[in-house]
């Protein structure tokens, strides 16, 4: 009767803990969330709707209101007589576009219902983080973590523009990490199956995706080499290759059918279209360095009207690294946390060193895909050193109060930045301005816009619900070239063209002169019909008819 009475004291006590832990997770979550919401959702539909924020969101808008569908290559599925995208560049599959589909189908095409989008991703990856932490370190790691993340710069201010960065990897990285995690403490296959799956999303998402794959990659073949993580198959690692490819479905299909990523990557494979060597290593790792000090102070929005940073990030995150070496050091009999600080760091290394290889150019968006490990790690450190006698006490508030300063200084950039938001509207190719050129062109029945540069025709086409399509026949060179002049010359020829134009100091590619000489060249008089300006009255747009 003893035993049985101590057993159900037992139960009762585990039980209640339980309740605790899910009281304190549920909270942790939610008071997270909260914040993220706060910061994300608020002034939602400014800056101005971007070009790359657009172009995954074309196809979802023709798809929802039943319009032909423009295919990127000409690559699509079809059903019926309906066509699906494959991909929406060579290296970005149509993820996102995908995801748009319902918020499309509930709350219409708009921007707001687009962003709404990319702020829910955000809450994914607050709530995947939460749990994989949880499930790796303990509660108290996953709740700083969390916490950081929800308020920092670079995440807030991108997952309101999510698709510009592809955001969405964020989702399948936790969420692959969370999934491996579960196989590896259960043994259950189903959880192996779902994180190669996500894998192959994430690569379908954006070909970067590749970095954290093979990182992750590196960091299991490390660990099994020292027997401290568990071992697949070859049935499951067959059957994994094949869940995985499910996920990879769209870049996979599209390069067995065009070739298209293959052959981007074979061309700029020394030399980058945007002129980054990948042969100088050297340099192109101290920017990479120089990318993760913007993204971890969230000093890269200078076009929502200002440049504003945490400059603490660095220095906390160099001291948060050292003093979890010092412990490991000094308590070398905790293995399993060597492990687990040892695989979020190394994640972190062999992202950034990859990524000194580049198809395109060397930007700190593309280190998006590491948060939160950064904070991670912080919260680890705090974890850790209260732990190390005597001096457990001192370094659990000294810790305390660095991830406060982190956190009071965050929120001060995100409020910060929304001031300089709601006063400026947004700046150049992320000015509200788009708005008003859409308006102006909506209002033009009879007229056929021609976008004469980079940014222009996708965001037009999501504001106006594709009744407005710009052609675009720029070319994507810098001097002009014989196939921008081909098409020029039959646009000419048509009395009710509209040449829309960026104002100088936002031009992409210049065509303006190479416009006007050839006009005149055909006795064509070129008149300046309208002016888009941004909030403050500088030129953004510049629309001209020739006749």
């Amino acid at each position: 009767m003893a035993i049985i009475a101590n057993m159900a004291q037992s139960f009762g006590v585990e039980e209640a803990m339980s309740r605790r832990g899910l009281v304190f997770d549920l909270a942790v979550i939610f008071a997270s969330v909260a914040l993220f919401c706060f910061l994300s959702l608020y002034q939602l539909n400014l800056p101005g709707l971007y070009y790359d924020e657009a172009a995954d969101a074309v196809p979802a808008m023709q798809i929802t209101l039943g319009q032909e569908v423009e295919l990127f290559n000409q690559s699509g599925i079809w059903l019926g007589d309906r066509a699906f995208p494959v991909m929406v560049m060579d290296y970005v599959g149509a993820v996102n576009t995908y995801a748009l589909l319902p918020f499309f189908a509930l709350f219409g095409v708009d921007v707001l219902s687009l962003r709404l989008m990319t702020v829910t991703v955000g809450v994914l990856v607050i709530i995947l983080s939460y749990l994989f932490t949880k499930e790796l370190f303990n509660r108290g790691v996953a709740a700083i973590t969390v916490l950081l993340l929800a308020v920092h710069p670079s995440f807030v201010f991108w997952s309101r523009q999510g698709i510009y960065v592809t955001s969405v990897m964020g989702v399948m990285a936790m969420g692959s990490l969370l999934a491996l995690l579960k196989w590896h403490k259960s043994g259950k296959g189903i959880y192996f199956y779902i994180g190669c799956f996500l894998l192959g999303l994430g690569l379908s998402a954006k070909i970067l995706f590749l970095w954290f794959i093979i990182a992750l990659g590196v960091m299991y073949a490390l660990l099994r080499l020292l027997g401290n993580v568990r071992r697949f198959t070859l049935k499951q690692f067959a059957l994994g290759l094949l869940v995985f490819g499910a996920g990879a479905w769209m870049i996979l299909l599209y390069n067995i059918e065009k070739q298209g990523t293959i052959a981007v990557i074979s061309k700029n494979l020394v030399t980058s279209q945007y002129g980054v060597s990948n042969l100088d290593f050297l340099q192109n790792l101290s920017a990479r360095l120089q990318n993760f000090r913007v993204l971890l102070e969230g000093g890269h929005f200078w076009y929502l009207g200002g440049l504003f940073s945490n400059r603490l990030y660095p220095y906390v995150l160099l001291a948060a690294l050292a003093s979890v070496f010092v412990f490991l050091l000094v308590r070398r009999e905790v293995k399993s946390e060597r492990f687990k600080i040892g695989f979020i760091v190394g994640l972190i290394a062999l992202v950034l060193v990859q990524s000194c290889f580049t198809i395109s150019g060397l930007w700190p968006t593309h280190l998006l895909i590491l948060l939160p490990l950064p904070q991670m790690v912080i919260a680890v450190s705090v974890s850790l050193l209260r732990r190390l006698a005597p001096f457990g006490k001192a370094a659990l508030l000294l810790g305390a109060v660095a991830v406060t300063a982190l956190f009071i200084r965050d929120l001060q950039v995100d409020l910060q930045y929304h001031r300089a938001l709601r006063e400026t509207r947004g700046w150049s190719h992320h000015s509200d301005a788009i708005y008003r050129l859409a308006s102006f062109l909506d209002g033009q029945e009879e007229a056929e816009p021609i976008a004469m540069d980079w940014g222009i025709k996708t965001s037009v086409q999501i504001l106006t619900q594709g009744r407005v399509s710009p052609v675009e026949i720029f070319q994507y060179s810098q001097e002009p070239n014989s196939t921008f002049f081909d098409w020029l010359y039959g646009n000419l020829m048509n009395p009710n063209c509209l040449y829309i134009f960026h104002a100088e100091e936002s031009t992409v590619f210049p065509r303006y002169k190479a416009f006007e000489e050839f006009s005149h060249k055909f006795e064509k008089k070129v008149n300046l019909e309208q002016t888009i300006a941004q909030h403050d009255g500088k030129a953004v747009y510049l629309i001209y008819s020739s006749r």
